[in-house]
């Protein structure tokens, strides 16, 4: 019985103090890709430990799930693809079984616009291939935040897909992913073109102009 336990709590420890995820039924392996990365103290308090945020899709619709990386694991960094292993009839239900090493851990390119509304104004963050865009009215502690993945169609034209809503009045935040329905409609609107004057770098479409800052 001692060397049973002994091995539950090896298997337990290895796999970072999380229970085993059980399917039944039917399970798909796809993509997902890592959104938020939040370092956090490692056990007992030393070093640190990766929290991680991720998007995923399946069959038309977005997911979100949440990672805490082990220290065998390598550094990962936003917009890392991560393989997951999910539930064909609960996507809610999901595990991280891998991950892909196309960009290894060093400081992200990142990229900030600003731009002017009639009653407030936005700021754009385009990190490698994740955005989020913060939406300011006239009352301070009012904000609209949309968080998505930037589509690349070529050198000068973009796409931003929105994924999550985070809405903050006050002291209260609500957060949700975007309903499908709502998504087809704001990604035909998030179509920028990039434009260069000289050191002065744009993106526009119909409704806005972002002018990128240092």
């Amino acid at each position: 019985m001692a060397i049973l336990i002994l091995s539950f709590f090896g298997y337990f420890a290895w796999n970072s103090f999380r229970m085993p995820i059980i399917f039944l039924g039917k399970t798909e392996k796809i993509k997902g890709t890592i959104y938020n990365i939040k370092d956090q103290p490692g056990l007992k308090g030393y070093g640190f430990v990766q929290n991680l945020n991720y998007f995923y899709s399946f069959k038309g619709s977005w997911y979100e799930g949440q990672y805490t990386c082990n220290g065998r694991q390598s550094l990962q960094r936003i917009g890392n693809s991560i393989s997951l292993k999910i539930s064909a009839a609960n996507p809610h239900k999901v595990q991280v079984i891998g991950f892909y090493e196309k960009k290894k851990y060093k400081k992200s390119k990142k990229e900030k616009f600003y731009s002017v509304r009639d009653k407030g104004h936005c700021k754009l963050t385009i990190e490698d291939n994740i955005y989020t865009l913060i939406n300011f009215t006239e009352s301070s502690d009012s904000t609209t935040q949309t968080i998505g993945i930037v589509k690349f169609i070529n050198g000068d034209t973009l796409k931003l897909l929105p994924i999550k809503s985070l809405i903050k009045k006050g002291k209260e935040t609500k957060e949700s992913i975007i309903p499908d329905s709502l998504r087809s409609i704001l990604k035909k609107e998030n179509v920028f073109q990039r434009k260069q004057n000289g050191s002065e770098t744009t993106l526009i479409n119909r409704k806005l102009e972002f002018k990128k800052i240092n």
